[in-house]
Parts: C-alpha cells; structure tokens; sequence
C-alpha cells in the first residue's frame, strides 16, 4: 500500500494545482483586475480531516456565494475595473469629468450587487459559486492525477514486495 507521507506530499501538490485554477477561473470571468483577490487564494491539503482547505479574501467568498451582500463589496475595487476595462458611463449631467462619471458608476455597480447579489448557474441552471464551477471544471484533470500516483505508488510497492520474496 501507498505510504502516508507520500499520498500527503502528492495531495498538497495537487492542492497547488487548485490554487492555479481558481486563479485562472477569477482571470476568465474578469475578476482579477487588482489581483489582491488572485494572490489571497491559497489551497492547503489537510490531512487530519481529508480535505482542501482554500482561503482568500472576504470579497472572493462573496463572489463565490449567491447570498445578498451582507456587506457592500469594496468600490475601489470596482471603480480599479471600470478604469482598467476602459468604460466610460455615459450621463445627462453636464459639467462632470470622467472620473466622476466612473465613481458614480461604480457606486450604481457596488448597490446593485448589494440588493440583488451575485451569482452563477451550472447547465442546469441551477445556483453554484465559482470556485465549485471551476473544481467540476477541474476534476478529471484531478482524478487523472490521482490515478496516475497510484498506479505509481501501487506499482513501486508491489516491485518493492515481490523482490523481497524473489530475491535473485
């Protein structure tokens, strides 16, 4: 059988390799502008309770729940992606710059997803996070690593068992 040690090593590489996915899911669906959300995304494999622990900042979870905000999300980080996607909000009122416009912008963005929330739907059209949609979009790459660690550890083990009684 597989030594501990060694699944636990692979676990916490495959564990890095969901922390790339979540930052390229958040990349995708244009999260990403500042990329403090991106960079506060960590996945460590806990092998006390068999489990993927991810953590990352307050507004990625929000982002990844359906809830209504209980909290607005931050506006500069709003207003970070209005300027960094080059939108310039059209308005009736005569005499505002750019910047202003932008800030009134991001303050309509930042109250709209305080009332209404914000989320995803699967195929199916039923309610999911992001995170879950990109570990399902993930998971045959996953369980392809899985199977391939333990082919290779079956397999060492097994050479290392059968040499002991066929010794030459």
């Amino acid at each position: 059988m597989a030594e501990s040690g060694s699944i636990n090593r692979r676990m916490a590489g495959i564990a890095g390799y969901i922390t790339r996915v979540l930052r390229q899911e958040l990349e995708v669906r244009g999260h990403n502008v500042t990329r403090d959300l991106s960079n506060s995304i960590h996945t460590r494999w806990n092998h006390g309770t068999k489990s993927f622990d991810i953590t990352m900042q307050k507004h990625g979870q929000s982002l990844n729940s359906r809830d209504i905000y209980k909290v607005f999300p931050p506006v500069d980080k709003i207003l970070q992606w209005i300027k960094d996607k080059g939108i310039t909000p059209y308005s009736d009122i005569k005499g505002k710059s750019k910047a202003d416009k932008q800030e009134r912008l991001a303050f309509a963005i930042q109250k709209s997803m305080g009332k209404n929330g914000y989320g995803l739907e699967d195929k199916n059209k039923n309610p999911i996070g992001w995170i879950q949609m990109a570990i399902d979009n993930a998971s045959g790459t996953i369980v392809s690593i899985l199977q391939d660690e333990l082919r290779t550890d079956l397999g060492i083990t097994v050479d290392r068992n059968l040499s002991r009684f066929y010794k030459k």
